[in-house]
C-alpha cells in the first residue's frame, strides 16, 4: 500500500493432507444428518442466537458478552458458544483475552476438540500458521463434525494457497452448519458467480437482524452479481516481455519506480505497489478520461483519518509494454490521497505471470509460471485489475522443481507475507511492500526486540490519511527468505487496524529501503517468492537510520 515519509523540516505527506476433506467422515446426507465413513453428523437447524446476532453485525464487544453469559449458564452447547466467545474477542482485536481464555481452557481440557480449536484460532490470528494448521487438524480428529473447526482449517489453508482443499473443507462445514454467518460469506467467495447470486437474494430473506446499511452493500452487491461480467483479457498472447521501470519520484534517498500504462490512449504514469492491488487512478489522472463511475469502492489503508472513497469504472483498453489488455475494470480515488504518481498498479495485476521485480535492473519480467502436473495448454492470461468478482483458485499450490528454494509466503488478496525475524526473536509475518517508503515495524514487536526511541521526526501518510504516533526504535536486524539486513532502526507505528482487517497479525512492513535493493520474484499462484541480492548492481542503498546495504 502508498505509505508515505516526509523528512525533518519538510512538508508532511506523507501443506497439506490431500484426502477429499482433512480427517475425512462426512459426506452428503439429509433429514438433518450428514453421513460418513466415520462419523454420522446432524445438521444445524436452530436459528441464529442473540450472540451470533450481534457478531453478525460486527458487534464484537457485545457479542462476546452474550457468549460469556451463554456459556456460564452451560447447556449442551456450552463449548460451542465458549469458543464463539474467543471468537468475539478475536474479532475485537482483543488478542490478549482471547490468548488468554484459550490458554486456560486448552490447560484444564486438553483434548477436547472445542478447547483446541480456541488456541488454533489464537494462533492464526498472532500468525503462527504452523501451529494454527497443527491445531485445526487436531480439533477435526477429534470432531470430525466440527464445522467452525473446518472453517477454519479452510481460512489457513487459504492463506497457504492450498485453495482446492480450502473448497473441501468449507463445503462440508457449510453442510454441517449453513447458518453460520462466517461459513456462509467464506463459502459464497468459493462459489460460481450464478450460485453467489442465488445464495445472497436467499441471505437477504432470512436475514432480517441486518441493518440498513449492511443490506444496502448486499442488495449491490447482488445487483453487481446480477450483471455479465467481462473478462479483463490479453489481445495477442504474450509468453513473456520485460517493461522497464520508470523513476517517478525522488523522496529523500528514496525513488519511487513505477509504470508508464496506456489507458483509453492516454499515458499515465503509475507506481509499483505490490502493497497495492489492481490498478487504481488518482481522480486528477482519471479526470480526462471521461470514465463513467459503475459502482462505489471503500479502501483502507494505513492512516487514522477514516477510508478513502473512490469508485470502480469500465475501460476498452490498457497497454502496458507490448502488453494490450481490453474490458477492463479500474479504480478511481474520489480524494486523492498523494501527488507523487497518477496512481497505483500492484503487482498482483500480473497474477497469470511469474513477475520478476528487478529494481537495480530498472525492468520488470514477465514470465510463464510452471505448468501444472497433469495440465494442459496455459489457460488465456488475464489482467487482474482488482475490481471484478474473482473466481476462487481451482488447485493447490505447487512447488516446481526448479523452485524448491523459493520462500513459502501466505496470501490474503493482494497482500503477500513473510516470516521475518526482528533481531533474535520469534518469526513474525511481515507484508512485502514496495508502496511503503520505509520498512515499518508493529510498535508491540518493536517493543520486545529493541527500545522506542520516542517520537519521530518523520511524517507518515498512507490511503487512510496521516499516522499517528510515528516512532524511531533502537537497531533491528532484518532476516527473511535466507537474508539478514542491518538497520540502526526502524519506523514503529500502530498495525493493529491492518492486522484487524486482515484477521492475521501483521509486525510490519518490508518496504523501499529493503525492496529496492533487491530482484524480487513473485508466483502469486503458488505462494512463493524469491529474492536476489547483488551488490555489483546496486546503485546506492537507504541513508543510516533507514537500512544499510546488505
Amino acid at each position: 500500500m502508498k505509505i508515505f515519509v516526509a523528512w525533518a523540516l519538510c512538508a508532511m505527506f506523507l501443506f497439506c493432507a490431500s484426502e477429499e476433506v482433512r480427517g475425512q467422515g462426512v459426506a452428503e446426507g439429509g433429514g438433518g444428518s450428514a453421513t460418513g465413513t466415520k462419523a454420522k453428523c446432524f445438521v444445524r437447524t436452530s436459528a441464529l442466537s442473540a450472540g451470533e446476532i450481534a457478531l453478525a453485525g460486527d458487534h464484537y464487544a457485545e457479542a462476546a458478552k452474550l457468549f460469556a453469559a451463554q456459556a456460564e449458564a452451560g447447556g449442551p452447547d456450552a463449548s460451542r458458544v465458549r469458543d464463539l466467545e474467543i471468537r468475539a474477542l478475536l474479532k475485537a482485536n482483543d488478542i490478549a483475552g482471547s490468548k488468554a481464555k484459550a490458554d486456560a481452557w486448552a490447560s484444564a481440557d486438553p483434548k477436547s476438540a472445542w478447547s483446541r480449536l480456541a488456541r488454533a484460532q489464537v494462533d492464526l490470528r498472532m500468525g503462527n500458521m504452523d501451529d494454527a494448521l497443527d491445531g485445526f487438524d487436531a480439533a477435526i480428529a477429534a470432531d470430525k463434525c466440527n464445522a467452525l473447526a473446518r472453517l477454519e482449517m479452510a481460512r489457513a489453508f487459504a492463506l497457504s494457497g492450498v485453495y482446492a482443499s480450502a473448497k473441501r473443507q468449507i463445503e462440508v462445514a457449510h453442510k454441517l452448519d449453513p447458518l453460520d454467518d462466517d461459513i456462509e460469506f467464506f463459502w459464497l467467495a468459493t462459489q460460481p458467480r450464478a450460485v453467489k447470486n442465488t445464495e445472497v437474494e436467499k441471505y437477504l430473506q432470512r436475514s432480517v437482524f441486518l441493518s440498513a446499511d449492511e443490506r444496502k452493500h448486499l442488495e449491490e452487491w447482488k445487483k453487481e452479481l446480477e450483471t455479465v461480467p467481462s473478462r479483463c483479457h490479453l489481445v495477442n498472447p504474450v509468453a513473456e516481455t520485460t517493461i522497464p521501470l520508470e523513476w517517478l519520484h525522488r523522496n529523500g534517498p528514496l525513488v519511487n519506480w513505477g509504470l508508464v500504462v496506456g489507458i483509453e490512449g492516454k499515458n499515465r504514469r503509475l507506481e509499483v505497489d505490490t502493497g497495492a492491488s489492481g490498478i487504481t487512478l488518482t481522480h486528477a489522472a482519471a479526470a480526462s478520461l471521461h470514465l463513467t463511475p459503475q459502482r462505489r469502492t471503500m479502501t483502507t489503508g494505513i492512516g487514522n483519518h477514516g477510508d478513502n472513497e473512490g469508485y470502480v469504472a469500465k475501460v476498452k483498453s490498457i497497454r502496458i509494454g507490448s502488453l494490450e489488455f481490453q474490458d477492463c475494470d479500474v479504480q478511481v480515488f474520489a480524494k486523492d490521497p498523494f501527488n507523487t504518481s497518477d496512481g497505483l498498479i500492484g503487482a498482483d495485476v500480473f497474477a497469470d505471470f511469474l513477475v520478476t521485480l528487478d529494481f537495480p535492473g530498472q525492468k520488470i519480467k514477465l514470465g510463464q509460471l510452471p505448468q501444472l502436473p497433469g495440465a494442459g495448454v496455459g489457460a488465456e492470461k488475464t489482467l487482474s485489475t482488482g475490481a471484478s468478482d474473482d473466481e476462487w483458485p481451482g488447485q493447490d499450490r505447487y512447488v516446481a522443481p526448479e523452485m524448491q528454494d523459493w520462500t513459502r509466503v501466505f496470501r490474503r488478496g493482494h497482500n503477500l507475507l513473510i516470516d521475518t525475524q526482528l533481531n533474535d526473536g520469534p518469526v513474525r509475518l511481515f507484508i512485502i511492500d514496495t508502496g511503503s517508503d520505509l520498512n515499518l515495524v508493529s510498535k508491540d514487536v518493536a517493543r520486545s526486540v529493541t527500545k522506542l526511541k520516542g517520537q519521530s521526526d518523520i511524517g507518515l501518510k498512507g490511503l487512510s490519511g496521516f499516522v499517528n504516533d510515528v516512532q524511531d526504535t533502537g537497531p533491528i536486524d532484518l532476516g527473511f527468505a535466507g537474508k539478514r539486513q542491518k538497520t540502526l532502526g526502524m519506523t514503529a507505528i500502530d498495525t493493529s487496524g491492518v492486522s484487524r482487517n486482515l484477521g492475521i497479525e501483521v509486525a510490519g512492513f518490508l518496504g523501499a529501503p529493503t525492496l529496492h535493493q533487491s530482484l524480487l520474484q513473485i508466483d502469486y499462484r503458488d505462494n512463493l517468492v524469491r529474492f536476489v541480492i547483488d551488490r555489483a548492481r546496486l546503485h546506492s542503498c537507504v541513508s543510516p537510520g533507514l537500512g544499510e546495504c546488505f
